[in-house]
């Protein structure tokens, strides 16, 4: 027997073994960064939804703001209270020929 033949591993059934275990571990490490990808996907997508309700929630509120402003009743109290105006009478019309 040469010294070559010597060196080689005594059981060839142990880098079998070994090959198993590195894919394994690989698989692992893959399932893990699956699991890490899935999880931030899910918080963004809970922190999307969540600004999309807070966005839906001040646009409610502010279509209501802009119908409240735009009431009849309501810019005629602005002007008669902030501004001193009041209903026009006849003799402040002036008709133009």
């Amino acid at each position: 027997m040469t010294k070559a033949a010597a060196k080689t591993p005594a059981r060839p059934g142990m880098l079998i073994w070994i090959v198993i275990m590195l894919v394994f571990i690989g698989e692992m490490f893959a399932y893990t960064w699956c699991r890490v990808q899935w999880t931030r996907a899910s918080y963004d997508l809970e922190r999307a939804r969540r600004t999309w309700r807070q966005f839906s929630h001040t646009e409610h509120r502010l279509q209501t703001e802009l119908a409240s402003l735009h009431m009849p009743q309501r810019i005629e109290a602005e002007a008669a209270t902030r501004l001193g105006m009041g209903r026009v009478t006849p003799e402040q019309i002036v008709r133009l020929p």
